[in-house]
């Protein structure tokens, strides 16, 4: 059997965190994604969406699916509301995350647990280390800028609501530098796979 180690990778808005899991899913590392798994826990017929229409009632359903606007203005106001619908969605993506990455586990030199939240939700547990991807926030400034067609004043607006990238590091056992081009990512990501083989 194998012995796998489990590789948590995350990162700001706008880091390249995506970039980095992309390149380590074409080498044949399996990805565990956090943002994919919340909303394959609210597929129709899943008990992640039963449990939601229970307490959010039919209105938060458009043709059997879930309507994440309508749950989002729910519980935008509403700090109740949404700490009802964490306490209904955590437990059963923490489970699906674990599932995943047990059917993974001796399967596999290295398992990558890509979550954007990893720390801020407390899974450091769940990984044998952590990557960070990094980038000067005035290229982070830019590229929110452009992908999601925001103000400068907007964009450091969305990048100051999350976790600073200076906490973030405090965790990190690799940081990957993004602010140059593709190949100095790409160069970076060898390296450390080399060194964790």
């Amino acid at each position: 059997m194998i012995q796998s180690k489990i590789i948590g990778l995350t990162g700001g808005i706008a880091s390249g965190k995506s970039t980095v899991s992309e390149y380590l899913a074409s080498k044949g590392i399996p990805i565990v994604d956090a943002d994919l798994v919340s909303r394959q826990v609210v597929e129709p017929g899943s008990a992640g969406l039963s449990q939601i229409v229970e307490v959010f009632g039919q209105d938060i359903l458009s043709d059997g699916r879930l309507n994440r606007k309508a749950l989002r203005q729910l519980i935008f106001s509403d700090d109740k509301m949404r700490l009802k619908l964490n306490s209904i969605l955590h437990p059963i993506i923490h489970d699906e995350i674990l599932r995943q990455l047990d059917g993974y586990r001796g399967k596999h030199p290295i398992v990558v647990f890509d979550a954007p939240l990893l720390i801020e939700n407390n899974l450091m547990s769940m990984v044998d280390e952590l990557w960070v991807v990094s980038v000067e926030e005035s290229l982070q400034v830019d590229r929110v800028m452009k992908r999601d067609h925001v103000s400068k004043e907007q964009a450091i607006s969305i990048i100051d609501k999350q976790m600073s990238l200076e906490e973030k590091l405090k965790f990190a056992h690799v940081v990957l530098d993004n602010s140059k081009d593709m190949a100095y990512l790409y160069a970076q990501i060898e390296k450390h796979l080399e060194m964790t083989r």
